[in-house]
């Protein structure tokens, strides 16, 4: 069959990253993703310093046992990290009344400005928490035993 053939082409990506935004580095893995997937073309990806986060989900996509890293390289952190300044006490101690004008109760529910409310703090928990639950199966998916 076609796909017990040798592959008939190699991608080798060198990978380092410290991590970053979800949604970038998501978009990456899947265009990795969809080359891992393609009969005949072997995913070979290789690590000099650091995939960590964002990172090591591109990393994951390697095709198995096609993941190299050097010795003391940095490989890994499952991790999802969410953060907001608010400056909303601030501008009222000085006089300055911002005003925050939402199209949906939920639509940003912890901003630069306006009131930080319990409900905001928990709708941004678990919007954080959804995300690192999609990673951790992203991970799984791609690593299986080696990730149990």
């Amino acid at each position: 069959s076609p796909s017990s053939q040798s592959p008939t082409v190699e991608v080798i990506v060198l990978l380092e990253s410290p991590g970053g935004g979800v949604s970038q580095y998501g978009l990456a893995a899947s265009h990795l993703e969809r080359l891992r997937s393609t009969p005949n073309v072997l995913l070979t990806v290789c690590i000099d310093e650091m995939a960590a986060s964002g990172g090591y989900m591109m990393a994951c996509m390697s095709s198995p046992n096609q993941l190299y890293c050097a010795p003391f390289a940095m490989v890994g952190s499952i991790g999802v990290i969410g953060q907001a300044l608010n400056v909303q006490k601030t501008l009222e101690k000085y006089g300055v009344q911002p005003y925050v004008f939402r199209g949906g109760k939920m639509k940003n529910p912890v901003g630069m400005v306006g009131e930080v409310t319990k409900e905001g703090l928990a709708t941004m928990q678990e919007s954080v928490e959804r995300i690192h639950d999609a990673f951790r199966g992203h991970v799984a998916g791609a690593r299986g035993e080696a990730f149990a």
